[in-house]
């Protein structure tokens, strides 16, 4: 192999690996955006659970309703699961990412549940769940 020919493979690689690198760019920037404040912290959310337990089981918003409460309705709360785990078709929708895929079951309080779904419709990833909401879910789980 000549070395013109080697300097362009080389170019060729780095070219690719800087593509990705800007991908990844982009990704943390979506994640920096969806995510403003990261200052629920494990304390605040044991709260919720706490509370969510004392009052026993119930009817209603679920979890994700409690915290809003909590929080005095201040930022909106959005759930995505891989299981279906509420049978309300009002604030629960299922999103197919794909036609091969499992569905999504998609929640939303204080904000336009179709507008989230949108949103995650359209987020990047090869699987059924979106990569940025793969990581931000390895993010609150460390």
């Amino acid at each position: 192999m000549s070395s013109v020919s080697a300097s362009i493979k080389w170019v060729r690689e780095f070219v690719c690996e800087l593509r990705k690198l800007w991908q990844q760019e982009e990704e943390n920037a979506e994640l920096k955006k969806l995510v403003p404040d990261l200052s629920l912290d494990k304390q605040m959310l044991q709260d919720v659970k706490k509370k969510s337990c004392e009052a026993g089981p119930q009817k209603g918003d679920g979890l994700g309703g409690k915290l809003y409460e909590i929080i005095n309705q201040q930022i909106p709360i959005i759930g995505v699961a891989k299981n279906s785990f509420h049978a309300n078709h009002t604030t629960v929708k299922e999103v197919y990412r794909d036609e091969r895929s499992k569905p999504l079951y998609v929640s939303a309080i204080g904000i336009d549940l179709d507008e989230v779904i949108e949103s995650i419709e359209g987020m990047k990833g090869r699987f059924r769940i979106p990569d940025i909401l793969e990581i931000l879910d390895s993010y609150t789980k460390s």
